[in-house]
């Protein structure tokens, strides 16, 4: 018997991953103040199948990152005329599918369940072309970039040093943008969007029809008036 295969959350985050004409519709049409920078044209929930679409020429290279889990994959992308070399994180949902595929007991062919898990036997062992899908993105040019460019266009961003290479970095929150600075804090050396809760709402809402409750934020009750 199948327990908690599968929820709406996940089944509806796969067609979502799938959808990516309508993505990308969606997310050139958002033009929201909070919206995250797209780089080079790479959107949130993407998959690595459309972006070799993009760039048919690109060089993909799979890196083995020490801090890559069983449930990401790191690639790099580099060719002739890319102004540098673009870092891609995506999120693998197979080594979940395939711990979901588990439960699936004996079942007749009519069952409820049954349909659920022949689309996880599919989705397990898909090629990573098919299954990978964005979590953030990394451009790093091929020559630092003076830090003021981006000043000019996002305006004043927050500095802080990462806490475990000590290394100046530049922030802007409210774009999903955090730049690596070279130590004068002068040139970007690389940029990386990790986009902003509020745009992956516009992504869901717009092309699967409802905002996924781990995206929802908290709505601060008001206080109650204890004056008499």
């Amino acid at each position: 018997m199948i327990t908690n295969l599968y929820t709406i959350r996940e089944l509806t985050m796969t067609l979502v991953s799938k959808m990516l004409k309508i993505l990308t519709l969606v997310l050139t049409l958002s033009a929201a103040p909070s919206r995250a920078e797209i780089l080079h044209n790479i959107y949130p929930y993407e998959n690595l199948k459309s972006i070799k679409t993009k760039y048919p020429n690109g060089r993909f290279k799979k890196v083995d990152a020490a801090w890559v889990t069983a449930d990401q994959a790191f690639y790099q992308m580099t060719g002739e005329g890319f102004p540098g070399t673009l870092f891609i994180n995506f999120s693998d949902k197979r080594p979940e599918y395939r711990t979901q595929l588990a439960e699936c007991g004996p079942t007749t062919p009519d069952a409820p369940s049954e349909n659920i898990c022949s689309l996880l036997r599919k989705w397990s062992y898909e090629s990573d072309d098919e299954s990978l899908t964005v979590v953030w993105v990394r451009w790093m040019p091929s020559a630092a970039i003076p830090l003021e460019r981006y000043k000019s266009k996002y305006g004043e961003p927050k500095i802080t040093f990462s806490d475990d290479t000590m290394v100046p970095k530049a922030s802007w929150d409210s774009r999903g943008l955090t730049a690596r600075l070279t130590d004068d804090k002068k040139n970007v050396v690389f940029i990386e969007t990790n986009f902003t809760r509020s745009e992956l709402r516009d992504v869901w809402k717009k092309t699967a029809g409802y905002i996924p409750e781990y995206l929802i934020d908290p709505v601060s009750k008001p206080k109650s008036d204890t004056k008499k």
